[in-house]
This record gives C-alpha cells, sequence and structure tokens, in this order.
C-alpha cells in the first residue's frame, strides 16, 4: 500500500485516501498488481515522505518477498517533465518502508 506523509502530518492512503489539502490515493489496488497513484494539484511547500506498506492476508503471498516499483515524474506534462524509477523490495508483512523524500519549496 502506497503511503505519503503531507508537510501538514497527515498520512494519505488507502483508509484516508483524500487529504485536507488536496492529496489523493487514486484507488486502492488490492490485487497485488497496482498502480496505486498519489497525486496532488497545488502542493504546499515542505517535505513529502513516500512509503509502502507491505499488506498481505492470503498466505501465497505473504510468505514470498514484494517488489514495489515506482515511476515518479517531476513536473509532469511540462517542458522540463523528467522521469525516475525505483524499486523497493518488501519481505515482512507489516512493514513500512521510507522510499523518498520530496521537498516542494517557495
Amino acid at each position: 500500500d502506497l503511503h505519503v506523509i503531507e508537510p501538514s502530518g497527515e498520512d494519505c492512503h488507502y483508509g484516508y485516501r483524500q487529504t485536507k489539502s488536496g492529496g489523493l490515493i487514486t484507488c486502492d489496488i488490492t490485487d497485488g498488481f497496482g498502480p496505486e497513484m498519489y497525486r496532488i494539484r497545488k502542493a504546499p511547500v515542505g517535505k513529502y515522505s513516500v512509503k509502502v506498506k507491505y499488506y498481505g492476508n492470503r498466505a501465497n503471498r505473504t510468505k514470498m518477498r514484494s517488489k514495489v516499483y515506482f515511476t515518479i515524474y517531476r513536473n509532469y506534462g511540462r517542458d522540463d517533465q523528467t522521469v525516475r524509477f525505483q524499486t523497493v523490495e518488501l519481505t515482512n508483512v507489516g512493514d513500512l518502508q521510507d522510499v523518498l523524500t520530496i521537498g516542494i519549496e517557495p
């Protein structure tokens, strides 16, 4: 599961899908294949912490490692858009792992 901690401290995730500042988890994918996406149109200044949680409730899934593939866009849809790819491996059910921190400047 995708978690984004906003500068206000709000944790945007499957159980709290929209924040006061407009952050949104677009959908909660439960079959394990994603994508789960976070978006915010006008991000408040500050640091955003992106995390993933290994959620599992099926024995065949929880006995194996899971890989999470990230596609991170900066300046999406603009001429200076950049794309970064990252892979994170999760091994223990319930683990909440840091992926990256993004800072929004004024």
